[in-house]
């Protein structure tokens, strides 16, 4: 079954701190790289180098943003489809279950289910069953009284 339900914009904070650490770390990651490639050019540290690291990581910082958010987004997808997958399965199972049970019931009317469609079928079997001794027993009992032979076996 399904448990609790979150809202849709709910923060959990441990996925909030993965996330922002994640986020830091591609800022930090880039902006070494930016530093290594700006003084590589310059071959010295100058105003005009720390101005371009500054352009490089301002530039930087929405696509590590949108680079973690993809990485949410498709998260909560594979997600939301596991979980469609797992109810289509469970289905499935409660189906297959019900359908086993119905056909335990009429064929032996006293088989043990596993599930609520293998109880919902062997409650059929038996009624069945019950029904038609019954109405043999009627027979019989309608033959004894009339004083007619009664040759009908007992129902299988």
């Amino acid at each position: 079954m399904i448990g609790e339900r979150t809202p849709i914009f709910s923060f959990k904070t441990k996925d909030v701190a993965l996330e922002l650490s994640i986020f830091c770390g591609l800022v930090v990651c880039y902006s070494v790289i930016a530093l290594q490639h700006e003084l590589a050019k310059a071959q010295e540290f100058s105003i005009d180098v720390a101005n371009k690291v500054i352009g490089n990581i301002s530039s930087f910082i929405p696509v590590a943003f949108v680079a973690v958010l993809t990485c949410e987004i498709g998260w909560y997808l594979i997600m939301l489809l596991w979980n469609l997958h797992k109810r289509e399965i469970e289905a499935k199972a409660k189906a297959e279950g019900i359908a086993e049970g119905l056909d335990r019931g009429r064929a032996q009317g006293m088989a043990k289910g596993r599930a609520e469609g293998i109880a919902e079928g062997l409650d059929k079997g038996r009624a069945e069953t019950n029904k038609s001794w019954g109405e043999w027993n009627a027979r019989r009992l309608q033959a004894e009284k009339t004083n007619t032979e009664f040759n009908e076996p007992p129902p299988a």
